[in-house]
């Protein structure tokens, strides 16, 4: 009885410390893993090439499917909160096949989210490197640095590495905002009627091109980076 008493604590803990991180570093990686900073430059781009009018109308499809899977993440994680994430969930309930595909979905994920990273990391520094020296380095050499301090960060404590997360996205959130209201103070607010009626949009079929809301075309920021690389 009492070996079984001393085991249960480890083994409910999975091994981990107990009220290491507080609230917002727990949080910290939920957002990092949204990427606000990502989504302003890259992802809205290409979701309004592809949706052009109903670019409004998918995100807000997307957050509601989102909101429904948080849903029923926050019922599971009042009753079995572990490493495991949702795989330890799926495993529970589903069949084996369904919680192996949710197993390596989410270790693709990681290793495509880590790869968008590291790309995005070894990209945008040499873009500064060469407006402020107007030479570029090797990409292998930034993606080696920015891999080696991640992983030096993380090891050497877990609550370091939160810190750093919300303070990068802070930073990052508030530089983009700042941006935001310079343009609007310089160019003003503009409604884009077209795309509150949903002009051009069918159900099937190639949708209309993003257009900006003063009539004049523009490249598409996503095709801008592209050929800025």
């Amino acid at each position: 009885m009492t070996q079984a008493s001393q085991l249960a604590p480890e083994s409910s803990t999975y091994g981990l410390r107990r009220e290491v991180l507080s609230p917002m570093e727990t949080l910290a990686p939920s957002i990092s893993s949204i990427a606000p900073t990502t989504t302003p430059v890259a992802t809205i781009p290409l979701v309004c090439a592809l949706a052009g009018n109903g670019t409004w109308l998918a995100y807000v499809l997307a957050s509601l499917a989102i909101l429904l899977v948080t849903v029923c993440i926050s019922k599971f994680a009042r009753y079995s909160a572990s490493p495991g994430s949702l795989y330890t969930y799926t495993v529970k309930i589903m069949a084996p096949a369904v919680s192996a595909a949710s197993a390596w979905s989410l270790l693709l994920a990681y290793i495509a989210t880590g790869a968008n990273v590291i790309g995005g990391f070894y990209h945008y520094g040499n873009v500064l490197l060469r407006d402020a020296t107007g030479h570029g380095t090797s990409a292998v050499f930034l993606a080696l640095l920015v891999t080696a301090i991640s992983t030096w960060i993380a090891w050497r404590d877990v609550k370091s590495s939160a810190r750093v997360i919300l303070w990068i996205e802070a930073i990052s959130v508030s530089l983009i905002l700042i941006v935001v209201i310079f343009v609007l103070a310089r160019t003003g607010f503009h409604l884009d009627r077209e795309q509150l009626h949903l002009r051009g949009m069918t159900g099937s079929g190639p949708p209309r091109r993003c257009r900006p809301p003063a009539g004049r075309r523009t490249k598409p920021a996503a095709f801008t980076i592209a050929r800025s690389g």
